[in-house]
């Protein structure tokens, strides 16, 4: 007697979803050098002679002509990010540096994805959504600038797992850590500390900050010659504005109102750091949400950037897949749309196309912080909000 697998079509609906948006890659303004945001990071980190010879080691002061940034570009990144990458000098040659720095990027990530996963066997069945969304737009993007947003999530994915294990103060330390990499993490750290605070956990929060400022202390200390330097130089990078195009997701863009901007994000925030689920079996997506919502406020965030959502995406769908819940469904199916969709549809009207696509995006991590709420929490909350309506209009 044969076995009849019924594969359920909302599932086959995804699959599609992804064979459909792959070649959008083709819009990936590929640059020149490959690996273009690569080639700074290598530049600096080959540039000793001259850094000590003129600049006191002061990378800072250099300039990209001095160290050969093929676009002649200063180094824009924290002193940490220098020092974490400053195994890839150890390549005679950019090309080689390259490779290696992309093995790296695949390698870390999937071991984080093993880390983000409730089990071994969630992970084997969600590796091959993980392995599909590498071979989307924001991946692809990432290979092939060098991106090194995976230092951030790394760092993300230790404080997320020290947290699952209970170790709240080693749970700060790599949350510290990761904005020291690159300062967008401050807004996942918001979330958690606020989220924490609303749900009147005291005592982890103070574990949490105490082991996060101790980290940050020691980290300033290390490197305290150069930070001011690197507060001169990213002042006027964070100032920098780009055009609205299809690979952009900053909210920046949404209004030409900074304000309205401003609090749209601060509501995704708000939003997520009410959802906070501290203690059940939700924390780890909490703290995936944290990490997909921390690149969308910079007006310089690349879609590149947004490989920090991967890790909530394959958390959904782990949940998807014990379930298959029309609501899961709708919101991995929005989510993934949103993210990784092919954007050549929403390539129309001028602006309006591209301005569509962030408030999607918007909408699915709205979405998905109010997926975190447990329904019948919420049905109590909109009835205790509408008996509160009601009384005042009498």
């Amino acid at each position: 007697m044969k076995n009849n697998i019924k594969i359920p079509l909302s599932l086959v609906s995804l699959v599609i979803l992804l064979i459909l948006s792959f070649p959008s890659y083709k819009l990936i303004p590929f640059g020149t050098p490959d690996g273009l945001d690569f080639n700074n990071v290598y530049a600096y980190s080959t540039c000793d002679k001259i850094l000590s010879a003129k600049y006191e080691n002061n990378f800072y002061m250099a300039s990209g002509t001095d160290c050969g940034d093929a676009m002649g570009r200063p180094f824009v990144y924290p002193p940490l990010l220098y020092y974490s990458t400053k195994w890839v000098s150890f390549f005679d040659t950019f090309e080689s540096a390259r490779l290696a720095w992309r093995i790296f990027i695949c390698t870390s990530f999937l071991i984080c994805i093993l880390l983000w996963s409730r089990s071994k066997k969630d992970f084997l069945y969600t590796l091959p959504l993980f392995l599909g969304l590498m071979l989307q737009f924001p991946a692809i993007f990432a290979l092939e600038r060098g991106n090194n947003d995976i230092l951030v999530i790394i760092l993300w994915t230790l404080s997320a797992f020290s947290y699952k294990k209970k170790a709240y103060s080693w749970s700060g330390c790599f949350a510290s850590l990761s904005i020291l990499m690159k300062v967008y993490p401050l807004f996942s750290f918001l979330v958690v500390t606020i989220g924490l605070a609303l749900n009147k956990k005291i005592t982890i929060l103070k574990k949490f900050i105490i082991g996060s400022f101790l980290t940050g202390l020691i980290t300033f200390f290390l490197f305290h010659n150069l930070w001011y330097s690197f507060y001169a130089e990213i002042s006027g990078f964070s100032n920098s504005r780009m055009v609205l195009d299809i690979i952009n997701h900053s909210v920046q863009y949404l209004t030409p109102n900074k304000g309205i901007n401003t609090l749209i994000y601060l509501l995704i925030i708000a939003i997520w750091s009410k959802a906070f689920r501290f203690d059940s079996e939700e924390k780890l997506m909490s703290f995936s949400g944290a990490l997909a919502l921390s690149t969308y406020f910079s007006a310089t965030s690349f879609d590149y950037n947004l490989i920090t959502t991967y890790p909530l995406i394959v958390l959904l769908f782990a949940q998807y897949l014990k379930t298959y819940n029309p609501r899961t469904y709708l919101l991995l199916f929005v989510l993934l749309l949103s993210t990784v969709g092919n954007r050549s549809w929403f390539i129309f009207g001028g602006d309006l196309g591209y301005k569509i696509h962030i408030l999607l995006q918007v909408f699915s991590l709205i979405f998905a912080a109010i997926h975190l709420i447990p329904t019948f929490y919420l049905k109590n909350y909109l009835k205790y909000c509408y008996i509160n309506l009601k009384v005042k209009t009498l």
